[in-house]
């Protein structure tokens, strides 16, 4: 289960580094986009992988 969350973790990172290297965005729009991905990806699974469930 721990190797699904480091590659959402991956995904997440990836996505990130693509919304903020996308030219035309406002930087609105693309703060609450890396925002979002933030609140739905990376918060859960760091929140997964510190608490120790396997």
């Amino acid at each position: 289960m721990r190797v699904y969350v480091l590659y959402a973790l991956l995904v997440a990172a990836i996505l990130i580094a693509a919304i903020a290297a996308t030219p035309g965005l406002s930087d609105r729009l693309r703060r609450w986009l890396i925002a979002a991905v933030a609140l739905l990806v990376i918060a859960p699974g760091l929140l997964f992988l510190l608490s120790g469930i396997s």
